[in-house]
This record gives C-alpha cells, sequence and structure tokens, in this order.
C-alpha cells in the first residue's frame, strides 16, 4: 500500500490482502479489550490454553502470555475443567478470534529490575539451566541472565543449580534481555591491583 524507495520503505496491509473478511457480520462480544475475565480451560495445546468465556465464545492464552517466568508442560501446570482468570489483551471482531493473557494481571518484574542491574554490576547467583550457546543465570522470579559460551573459559562445565558469581553486561527490559559474564578469581585480582595502583598515584599527587 505504500513504496518508498528514498526511505528504503515498504507498508504492507494483511486485511487489504483479503477484502473478503471485511464482508463478514461483526461478531459482538460480551467484553472488551481490556477486561478481567474468569473462564474455564476447555483445552491444553502445546502453544497455549483455550479457554471458554461469557457468551459461549473461547479465547486463546498463548504460552508467551500465561507468566513472566519460562514456562514448561502446560498439562503439568493446568488442567482441563480448571477455571483461570486471565486479560482480554486483543479482539478481532470479524474473525472472532481473542487473545488472552494470564501474565498481564501480574506484575512485570522488568519494570523495576533495570534500577536494580546496572551495568557492571556483580552479583551471586545460581545456574537455572544449561544449553548448547551457554549458561542461564536465575536473577529474580521471572527474569533470566545469559552467560553466552564465549564468555566462559575453555573445559568450564556448568549443571544446574551450580553458584556463580556474575557481572552485568547488557539489561535491556524492552527486549526481555539479559547479557552476563563470569567475575572470575583472576578479574577480581585485576580490580584489586587496579584500585590498589590508582590508590597509590593519588597518595604520590597529594
Amino acid at each position: 500500500i505504500e513504496v518508498d524507495k528514498k526511505l528504503n520503505r515498504l507498508v504492507f496491509s494483511e486485511r487489504d490482502a483479503h477484502p473478503e473478511e471485511a464482508k463478514l457480520p461483526k461478531v459482538e462480544f460480551q467484553f472488551k479489550e481490556g477486561d478481567n475475565l474468569e473462564g474455564k480451560v476447555n483445552k491444553i495445546l502445546p502453544f497455549g490454553l483455550l479457554v471458554g468465556l461469557p457468551g459461549e465464545v473461547e479465547g486463546l492464552v498463548h504460552i508467551s502470555e500465561i507468566s513472566w517466568e519460562r514456562v514448561g508442560n502446560l498439562e503439568e501446570m493446568y488442567k482441563v475443567g480448571e477455571s483461570i482468570k486471565a486479560k482480554v489483551s486483543s479482539i478481532d471482531p470479524s474473525t472472532g478470534k481473542i487473545g488472552l493473557s494470564i501474565k498481564k494481571l501480574q506484575e512485570d518484574p522488568w519494570k523495576e529490575a533495570e534500577k536494580k542491574y546496572q551495568l557492571g554490576k556483580e552479583i551471586e547467583s545460581t545456574i537455572s539451566r544449561v544449553s548448547s550457546y551457554g549458561a542461564f543465570v536465575q536473577l529474580e522470579k521471572g527474569i533470566e541472565g545469559l552467560i553466552h559460551s564465549s564468555k566462559i573459559p575453555y573445559g568450564v562445565k556448568f549443571t544446574q543449580g551450580d553458584k556463580v558469581k556474575i557481572s552485568i553486561d547488557l539489561f535491556n527490559p524492552d527486549q526481555r534481555r539479559v547479557a552476563l559474564r563470569l567475575v572470575t578469581e583472576e578479574a577480581a585480582g585485576e580490580k584489586v591491583e587496579k584500585k590498589a595502583k590508582k590508590t597509590k598515584k593519588t597518595e604520590k599527587e597529594s
């Protein structure tokens, strides 16, 4: 629908590509976006929960909207017929699709965390899981950081539950991304040595 060569920009419209959907009668609901509802789990899928809502309609809680924490097996967390509370995050009146969110009923842990985890801050924590590209560290409930494999010394292997001392390399609340590096004894020694040299230099100048 728009081409701008100077700005190197293309704008597309999925709605205009399906004009037949615009002719469909709009579905009316007993609720609106932003409402908090209670419903029952009708079906548990690998990618989310189908929830029965007022007015004999269903909404989907995508797995990414379950919790601020990492979600595992949904069948271990929920049961069919179980009552849950969720916020209406999106409604498409043309298709009748309803998006729900459980985690938006909870406080976003990333909002305040940026103030606590400033660049260079050193903390002690625990390895929460290990992957082929590094080790994840649980900073607090809902927030994990990654020690990339390139920042782990050769031969060092971590397992879940290992205690580590780390520092913050990157904290991006918008992208929900935290990059970490190990604080080794050698690195700590270098810091002490640099601080001692700086102190001696200051004493000489004074």
